[in-house]
């Protein structure tokens, strides 16, 4: 083997490294670069949405769930035009300012409240895309809403397709326990933000009534809109006791109701009649225009009475009373036409009253008072004379008289002693006797009578103080009968 010289091998040759190109180094600090901005612009876009996108009261990020009380405008609203530049909404209230007409939206989808201005160059349509005014859009129309890259300017701005319409309907029934309104078969739901209106003003949907007639705007399963075109007021009538059987009608019967306690209730407004009837009044008629949500109160002062009731009020239990003659219970009142009536009022053992009474109210309350029959006081005795001598003892003999005033109810005084009141019959011995008769508001009358077997009826008329008024006994012609002596100057009636 030939001896190896290590000076003879042979060096190996290694492969050698080729350096990277320098435009393929700049392009991958490109590429980083790019990469890191596209990031950075979508945080950007994420915290710009949280922080600009407010809830309806402009608290800050997040979502709220309080509603305004009524739907007025809130403030302006951005909207991220990074993630969405369309929504279906309701409109709350068009209005304008210095920066020009302007929108406030309400989100049906994520529940916000938005405003838009409107431009020269915003598209305004109806649903069928047919172009309209910015004067023709109203408060809870249904819209869909494009806006431009600035995030609060419309670009469009169209009543929706797909919104319902539902015109003049009645018999609506309002829930709102569970939110809901049903027409007909149909329930659908409302929220707080739904718009209800009666001739532009905000009312409450709550206080609608099935007699209301109205139009209805809604999307899909909500309603959104109530527009009241015929609402409804409320009557009042003070209940009343001073007309018989008082009945109220409205309408020409269209709704009767009796007025034995007070009312108030709802009828549709418009043109009505009404008439109050009872049988002691005239027909009483009234003809009002009632607005919506308007209180019309009936006045029944202005009734005309054909008739009165009359009480009559007597301090003795079981006293007889009459009227005009006609014997009547006291218990109830006395329904009575208007004019002049006598009431006398008697019980045995009391002296009679009676009073007049002019009916010409609704009514009217007279109160008697029956006083117990009193012997006058004694006169003073004179000095006592030594006795006559008695002449011989003769049976007393009795006859009879009857004495009338007018007016009646005069006390009769015989000889000191109270007989009664006329007319009266009495019953006296024979010879002459003192008789005083005395009324209140009349002169006092004394004379001297003479009772005898035949007597003639005494009927005297009372003088009324200041009015001279003469009265008179009969004339007793017929021999054998006993003559009464008047006071002079009177006459019988």
């Amino acid at each position: 083997m030939d001896n190896w010289n290590k000076d003879d091998r042979q060096p190996v040759k290694r492969p050698q490294k080729r350096p990277i190109p320098k435009k393929r180094i700049d392009m991958f600090y490109i590429a980083v670069i790019f990469i890191g901005v596209i990031v950075c612009v979508i945080a950007f876009a994420v915290l710009f949405s949280y922080f600009k996108g407010s809830d309806p009261n402009g608290s800050g990020g997040g979502k709220s769930t309080k509603a305004p009380a009524t739907p007025t405008p809130t403030e302006s609203v951005l909207i991220d035009v990074g993630l969405k530049n369309q929504m279906t909404a309701v409109i709350l209230a068009l209005g304008n300012d210095e920066n020009g007409d302007k929108a406030e939206l309400y989100d049906i989808l994520n529940g916000r409240t938005y405003t838009f201005y409107i431009s020269a160059s915003t598209e305004l349509k109806d649903k069928y895309g047919q172009p309209i005014s910015f004067n023709e859009f109203s408060d809870g129309d249904i819209v869909d809403a494009v806006y431009g890259s600035r995030g609060n300017t419309l670009t469009t701005l169209k009543v929706s397709a797909e919104a319902f319409t539902k015109k003049s309907v009645s018999n609506v029934k309002i829930n709102p326990a569970s939110s809901t309104i049903t027409v007909g078969n149909d329930t659908y739901n409302y929220n707080k933000k739904i718009v209800c209106k009666a001739k532009d003003e905000y009312c409450d949907v709550k206080k609608i009534l099935p007699m209301d007639t109205l139009t209805l705007k809604g999307y899909k399963e909500d309603v959104w809109n109530i527009e009241i075109i015929k609402g409804h007021g409320t009557i009042k009538v003070a209940k009343t006791e001073d007309i018989t059987g008082a009945l109220l009608e409205i309408d020409e019967g269209v709704l009767t109701k009796p007025l034995d306690q007070d009312l108030s209730f709802d009828i549709v407004e418009g043109e009505h009649k009404a008439v109050v009837k009872g049988s002691n009044i005239e027909t009483y008629n009234v003809s009002f225009k009632l607005a919506h949500n308007e209180i019309y109160e009936i006045d029944l002062t202005k009734v005309v009475y054909l008739s009165g009731m009359l009480t009559i009020v007597v301090n003795e239990f079981n006293a007889k009373v009459t009227v005009n003659g006609e014997e009547v219970d006291t218990k109830d009142p006395i329904m009575l036409d208007f004019g002049e009536y006598v009431i006398v009022a008697e019980k045995e053992g009391f002296i009679r009253e009676s009073r007049k009474v002019n009916i010409e109210g609704p009514k009217t309350e007279v109160k008697i008072e029956l006083k117990e029959f009193q012997s006058p006081p004694p006169t003073a005795q004179p000095t006592p004379m030594p006795p006559p001598t008695p002449a011989p003892t003769e049976m007393a003999r009795y006859g009879s008289v009857s004495i009338a005033t007018k007016p009646d109810d005069a006390s009769v005084i015989i000889d000191g002693v109270l007989r009664g009141q006329t007319p009266i019959n009495i019953s006296e011995k024979y010879g002459s006797h003192t008789l005083t008769l005395s009324k209140s508001g009349y002169e006092e009358i004394t004379t001297t009578i003479t009772i005898g077997e035949s007597n003639r009826p005494i009927n005297i008329a009372l003088r009324a103080l200041g009015e001279p008024v003469q009265a008179t006994a009969e004339p007793n012609p017929t021999p054998g009968l006993a003559e009464n002596t008047l006071p002079p100057n009177n006459r019988p009636w």
